[in-house]
C-alpha cells in the first residue's frame, strides 16, 4: 500500500471526539458558612464548532444552600467590552439559570476558544449541615450559528404558560380599566380595550 492510501484510510477511521458538557461537583458535604462552587465545563471542541451561547439550568437544595454569585469566563467574549451578554436567573425555588450569548463572529470565537474550558460557575454559601446535591436540569450549548452541540433543550411549556397567563392578565386588566366606574357589563370585543 502506498503512503497516500494509508493516509486516506486513517482519515476515514479518525473521528472527532464528541463535545462533552460536564458539571462538577454533583454533591459535597457542607456545614454552615462553607462556600461551594459548581462549574459547567465544555470539552472536545474541534473549532469549529466554537461555543456561541449556552443556557444551563442548575438544581440545588435551597434548604442547605443560599446562592451567592455567578461567574462567566471570557471565552465567549468580554461582557464588560460588549462582546457577550450574560444572565443569571432564578426560574424556581432551588434552581438557577446561567446563560451567555456571544456577540463575536464565528471566526473570532474559533480563534479565542481552546478545546475545553469552563463556561460558567455558580457559588453557594451553606446555611445548614448536610450533603448538598447539584443536578443539571437541562439546557443547550449552541455553536456560533445557533446549532446545538451539547446539553439538552430545556422544556419550555412552563415558561410559555407563564408568559401566556401574564399576557392574558394584562389584557383583562387593560379592558377592566376601559370600563366606566361602577360598570360590570362587558364591552363588545370590537371596542378598543385601551387608549
Amino acid at each position: 500500500m502506498t503512503t497516500r492510501a494509508l493516509y486516506f484510510l486513517s482519515a476515514l477511521t479518525c473521528q472527532a471526539a464528541p463535545v462533552v458538557l460536564t458539571m462538577t461537583p454533583s454533591s459535597v458535604a457542607v456545614t454552615p458558612g462553607d462556600s461551594v462552587t459548581v462549574e459547567f465545563a465544555i470539552s472536545g471542541l474541534d473549532r469549529p464548532p466554537a461555543v456561541g451561547s449556552f443556557d444551563l439550568l442548575l438544581g440545588y437544595d435551597n434548604s442547605l444552600l443560599s446562592f451567592a454569585t455567578s461567574h462567566f469566563g471570557l471565552f465567549l467574549g468580554n461582557p464588560a467590552l460588549g462582546e457577550a451578554l450574560t444572565s443569571t436567573l432564578f426560574p424556581g425555588s432551588g434552581t438557577v439559570s446561567l446563560a451567555e450569548i456571544s456577540l463575536l463572529s464565528p471566526g473570532d470565537l474559533n480563534a479565542l476558544q481552546p478545546a475545553g474550558f469552563v463556561l460558567a460557575s455558580a457559588t453557594f454559601t451553606a446555611v445548614s449541615t448536610g450533603t448538598a446535591r447539584f443536578v443539571y436540569l437541562g439546557g443547550p450549548v449552541d455553536d456560533a450559528f445557533g446549532d446545538q452541540i451539547a446539553g439538552t433543550k430545556t422544556p419550555e411549556p412552563a415558561t410559555f404558560a407563564s408568559v401566556a397567563a401574564g399576557l392574558l392578565l394584562a389584557i383583562l386588566a387593560c379592558r377592566a380599566r376601559s370600563l366606566p366606574s361602577g360598570s360590570r357589563r362587558m364591552r363588545p370585543v370590537s371596542t378598543p380595550p385601551c387608549g
